[in-house]
């Protein structure tokens, strides 16, 4: 991931960040936050969040902007796995009961 203030995830709006990367928005909906508007970057979103808000949800602010860097490199790994390969076909054989036959 890059860290370059001008390229970071955390400070490109928020339509350009889906628009990379539209899983992001499960980072948020699973953290219990919204959406940040299309114009906000995460990093000013994180800055504007309430206090109290992050202490219901056990959230730190300084920690946001790592937490949804690691997501998004978790998510490039996860995509760089794929070999392409994928299952074709399942089959199912009779097995043995508890009592072995």
């Amino acid at each position: 991931m890059p860290t370059d203030k001008t390229t970071a995830p955390v400070f490109l709006p928020t339509a350009e960040l889906l628009r990379r990367a539209p899983l992001v928005a499960d980072f948020f909906s699973s953290l219990g936050l919204g959406l940040p508007a299309g114009e906000v970057t995460p990093a000013d979103f994180f800055a504007a969040l309430d206090a109290d808000l992050l202490e219901d949800l056990g959230l730190e602010r300084q920690s946001l902007a790592g937490r949804l860097l690691a997501f998004m490199e978790l998510l490039e790994e996860l995509k760089g796995a794929t070999d392409g390969s994928r299952i074709e076909s399942i089959t199912i054989r009779d097995g043995h009961d508890k009592s072995g036959r």
